[in-house]
């Protein structure tokens, strides 16, 4: 009579491996997306650039014409276009003391615009889509009138100037574009030249009002 047992064998479990070819199709399909969604993310996040420049620049200039009914005194948002390395992407706070001298606000210091936002023009002409198309930006923003500059330690800024009543010294528009400055290089480098955003600032009533200009 035969037996037989009831321990069945293990069965070998079969490993499957990718094979070098199998890995060199993924690594090729990783880098095909790569280069699909790259640009659409660096305009994504140069687009969320203007807008955060565009939130940072409104508060600033809010806080600045509150300051300047508090102190009774004209109260400047200056851009500071000195530093080729950072010019029109920094913003800092001044003042105007009682014998008429500009001096920076204290406990102000100097902010940034986030990487990607460049303020392209500031002028007392409004910008609409044919100046937009005609003058994209600026570089260095020049000292355009008095109304629109202020001397701090014998050096001409740019800068948005509020009253003590609130008022803004002359109605204002300032653009922001999507810009980098590279390294040396002597003017922006514009990542997207279909559209700006403008902040005017009114006379009247040192106001903002924000609207996108875009290219006719």
């Amino acid at each position: 009579m035969q037996y037989f047992s009831t321990e069945q064998t293990p069965r070998r479990r079969r490993q499957h491996c990718f094979t070098l070819v199998e890995l060199m199709v993924v690594v090729m399909i990783i880098g095909i997306l790569l280069g699909i969604l790259a640009p659409a993310f660096n305009r994504l996040m140069t687009g969320n650039a203007v807008s955060a420049a565009e939130r940072m620049l409104s508060g600033q200039l809010a806080l600045a014409r509150a300051e300047a009914v508090k102190r009774r005194c004209q109260v400047a948002i200056v851009v500071d276009d000195h530093d080729p390395a950072n010019r029109s992407n920094s913003l800092r706070a001044a003042y105007q003391d009682h014998s008429g001298v500009w001096q920076w606000l204290p406990g102000s210091r100097q902010d940034f615009l986030p990487n990607g936002a460049l303020i392209g023009n500031l002028t007392t002409t409004e910008i609409d889509s044919a100046a937009f198309a005609a003058t994209k930006f600026v570089y260095p923003l020049p000292p355009a009138t008095d109304t629109l500059t202020v001397t701090i330690g014998g050096s001409i800024f740019p800068a948005v100037v509020f009253t003590k009543n609130g008022r803004a010294a002359a109605t204002c528009y300032l653009s922001l574009i999507e810009a980098v400055v590279p390294a040396g290089a002597a003017a922006p480098q514009l990542l997207n030249n279909s559209y700006c955003r403008v902040l005017t600032v009114s006379q009247y009533t040192g106001k903002v009002d924000i609207k996108q200009v875009n290219k006719p």
